[in-house]
């Protein structure tokens, strides 16, 4: 029988705001809580915004703020912040025994902490998620320093983790080109929670819906223009907008200066609850992100019923198949033609939501967490591996003389 594992977690770059990374590795840490110990190592601040999410923790890091960095030293204020995280964390020195360190990221600010630390219990396995890789800035000193923070983050993986958990197959294609092998790297997925939506029935209050981090490479900047075309027929639509993020100022003047002011209603940053609530009070979810590795906000609006207008992303077909309502990259006038046509054609919007909401069961966040835990189970205790193996032998010879 096997024994229950330690487990930390770093997530240095955990801010107020929550990333997509930050609710995968929250939301599969709860369920292996329920069989194993788990410690998260995190920002004292970030802690204060998510000590509901994760439960039991060691609480260390810097108590500086983020905005407070970006704001005094510019492009170079995250770097300086992380720099600290990263000075702060390695100083920290636990007296438990880890079976397994967890960088929540490839990024240093989490790789360079779970590699001192697996260094100082050697016996443990060094585990990675990488979630995707930065977008370039159209800053070019942000650009620059972003690539190279990538590039070395990247190398650390490739050369210190056991094993490397990849949100998609391109993700792991490119990690095997550049050498990695082949049985390090595995592909999940994301995942929501089917039954905190189940029970959930709310009154249609708005027309549409977007959820996600208010920057550029969401596609931000195309919702007010997508929605004064959807105004232009329907005057009184509405559109919720939920998420944080450093443009959240400027979208906020981009819907004045459009008059859609009351058009368009800015949530910001909502709790786990609010979100739910909003979706499902939404008759229709549209996405006009550029970029995307996954769609976690995608699926969380799959399993609240609704249709998802989305543009047409490599990486969309690979997670949702054809679920989608997808229009060409960049193209606002489709878009908008899209939503039109599900606000007048309320039957036809249902019935999507409702198939919607049936495929994204399987990316349930229980079955999520069950596999990548059998998978570092295989690393920590290797006779799971062997056991599993003679079994599986067993089960052919059985097969092979019905």
């Amino acid at each position: 029988m096997k024994r229950a594992m330690k487990v930390l977690v770093i997530n240095n770059g955990l801010t107020v705001g929550i990333s997509g990374g930050d609710v995968h590795i929250i939301k599969v840490t709860q369920y292996w809580a329920k069989t194993n110990t788990i410690f998260f190592l995190i920002p004292r601040r970030a802690y204060l915004a998510s000590k509901l999410l994760v439960g039991k923790s060691l609480v260390y890091g810097t108590p500086f703020k983020l905005d407070y960095y970006t704001k005094v030293f510019g492009t170079l204020g995250s770097a300086i912040l992380f720099t600290l995280r990263i000075l702060k964390t390695v100083l920290f020195n636990p007296k438990e025994r880890f079976d397994a360190i967890i960088a929540s990221s490839h990024y240093p600010h989490d790789v360079i902490p779970a590699i001192v630390f697996h260094l100082r219990n050697p016996k443990s396995k060094l585990v990675v998620y990488l979630h995707g890789i930065s977008i370039p800035s159209d800053n070019m000193l942000r650009s620059l320093i972003s690539t190279m923070y990538n590039i070395f983050g990247l190398l650390l993986c490739a050369r210190g983790a056991r094993l490397i958990f990849v949100i998609n197959s391109p993700t792991r294609k490119y990690l095997l080109h550049q050498g990695v092998e082949g049985g390090r790297v595995v592909v999940t997925t994301n995942g929501v929670e089917t039954e905190e939506v189940v029970g959930l029935r709310k009154r249609k209050i708005f027309d549409a819906c977007f959820m996600g981090r208010l920057v550029k490479s969401k596609g931000i900047f195309d919702l007010p223009s997508i929605w004064k075309r959807v105004c232009s027929i329907r005057p009184s639509a509405t559109l919720a907008i939920l998420g944080g993020g450093p443009e959240k100022e400027l979208i906020n003047k981009l819907v004045v200066k459009t008059g859609l002011k009351k058009n368009i209603i800015l949530f910001g940053f909502v709790t786990e609850d609010k979100k739910y609530n909003l979706l499902k009070s939404s008759k229709i979810f549209i996405f006009p992100s550029y970029l995307e590795s996954w769609g976690i906000s995608i699926a969380e609006a799959m399993a609240c019923g609704l249709p998802v207008v989305a543009y047409d992303l490599p990486i969309y077909k690979e997670v949702f198949n054809d679920k989608l309502l997808t229009v060409p990259l960049g193209d606002v006038d489709a878009m908008a033609k899209q939503v039109i046509y599900l606000l007048e054609n309320p039957e036809v919007t249902r019935k999507i939501g409702e198939a919607n909401r049936e495929f994204v069961k399987k990316y349930d966040w229980g079955i999520v967490a069950k596999r990548e835990l059998k998978a570092i189970e295989m690393i920590v205790h290797p006779s799971i591996r062997v056991k599993e193996a003679n079994a599986y032998a067993l089960n052919l010879d059985m097969s092979a003389t019905k």
